[in-house]
């Protein structure tokens, strides 16, 4: 038998499946735009009470033009209930602002506010897509979306009104943004990047604080002082924004919505990482895919009894929810193209501010006093494109060490010749 070998014919072929890698993406794009848009929304099911109820009234009365307050929706019973009157929100604003958008040119009511939610996941897909492919190229963006669009938090991010699809938004866009500061050559493009980059990085904090943790992060990546002094200043308007607002509503700087509404609460505590039945979410926001099927040894228990989310300590809840053992972010056992990929990238400086990241949001986590596996999202969808990129750098490797083996002793002595020896064989020549 004879193998026909040339060159030429693999230029073609890489040629067709760049094109085809581009066109899947891009269908895969429209089929989940679609999808997302087409999910059931009703304003009789903003999502959970307080948090979902807060994000949505507090853009109706921002896009109303009354500040950033809220009507009485119930914070955990706690305060007067007054017909009519206003209270401060728990959470900042930002997010809000942002739905306030949509009611306000539509000039609707929750109705808005929920389609304002079905934007933001479609956002949150199309960016995953694009970071992906700016890293990786198209093959890393359909497997990236892919991922995505098989976990179920894509899809419960657009039917509720909560800032865990925007705050992942807003991290996946600042990795990009810290990508192109590194990747670009010329002084002038590196600190218009890295003033984008702290301008979105302060406005994330505005919109939830725990973003902050990114922010922190970002810093030490940098390790660069004269950019490090670019970044603050950058998201220095952001923070005296919310400064001020603080001030306003809270009656200091330093006083949160937490603080308002839940006096007193210790937020964190050394023991939270090893407590059982802590108190936190299980299925009731973002459903796992495998209804707690590998931890039934924790809680034999099913929906909608809460689930095991709520039964496992954060030291198990959150290492597993990244390894997809709680399919709720990331396919079972994906995550683990991404550490692959980032061990064997670590020196690279975007690798340092996902891997870190990662890690100050699961110390910074394990020690709260909730729990939810929706924390870590945008950590998780980070780790989606680097769970994409570790495949296909398995795949590449494979495929070179195979064609090596190949070319160097070909397999029972099958000869290997041109297209154009093979012609003048058969013409016999």
């Amino acid at each position: 038998m004879t193998v026909l070998a040339s060159p030429s014919l693999d230029k073609p072929f890489a040629r067709f499946m760049r094109i085809a890698w581009r066109v899947a993406t891009i269908v895969l794009a429209v089929v989940g735009l679609i999808g997302l848009a087409l999910q059931h929304r009703s304003p009789a099911n903003l999502g959970p009470s307080p948090d979902a109820t807060s994000y949505a009234y507090q853009a109706l009365q921002i896009a109303k033009g009354n500040f950033f307050s809220i009507p009485w929706v119930g914070e955990n019973g706690q305060g007067p209930n007054v017909p009519d009157a206003l209270y401060p929100s728990r959470y900042p604003p930002g997010f809000s602002a942002v739905l306030a958008i949509f009611p306000l040119i539509l000039r609707g009511g929750l109705g808005d506010v929920l389609a304002g939610s079905a934007v933001i996941s479609g956002l949150l897909l199309l960016a995953t897509g694009f970071v992906a492919w700016r890293i990786g190229g198209w093959r890393v963006a359909f497997i990236s979306m892919s991922a995505v669009l098989i976990s179920p938090v894509i899809w419960r991010s657009a039917t509720i009104v909560m800032s865990d699809a925007f705050g992942a938004l807003l991290i996946v866009l600042a990795v990009w943004l810290f990508y192109e500061h590194r990747q670009a050559t010329r002084r002038a493009v590196q600190v218009r990047f890295l003033v984008a980059l702290g301008f979105l990085l302060g406005f994330a904090v505005f919109s939830r604080f725990a973003l902050i943790i990114f922010a922190v992060v970002a810093f030490i990546a940098i390790r660069n002082w004269k950019n490090i002094l670019i970044l603050c200043v950058a998201a220095a308007p952001w923070a005296i924004i919310l400064a001020l607002y603080q001030w306003k509503v809270y009656g200091s700087p330093l006083t949160t919505g937490y603080s308002y509404w839940l006096p007193g609460l210790q937020e964190f505590s050394w023991t939270n990482p090893l407590q059982w039945n802590i108190m936190g979410e299980g299925p009731f926001i973002y459903p796992d895919q495998l209804n707690g099927a590998a931890f039934q040894f924790a809680c034999p228990c099913k929906y909608p009894d809460g689930g095991v989310m709520m039964k496992t300590p954060p030291l198990i809840t959150y290492p597993a929810s990244l390894l997809g053992l709680y399919w709720v972010t990331i396919p079972p056992l994906f995550g683990l193209f991404g550490f692959y990929r980032a061990w064997k990238t670590r020196s690279d400086r975007t690798t340092q501010f996902f891997m870190g990241s990662l890690v100050l949001n699961l110390v910074f986590f394990a020690f709260y006093f909730y729990a939810g596996v929706r924390f870590l999202l945008p950590v998780a969808i980070l780790l989606i494109i680097w769970s994409s990129l570790g495949m296909f750098d398995l795949v590449d490797a494979i495929v070179a060490r195979l064609s090596r083996r190949q070319k160097n002793n070909p397999l029972g002595g099958v000869s290997v010749e041109s297209s154009d020896e093979a012609v003048t064989r058969a013409s016999g020549g």
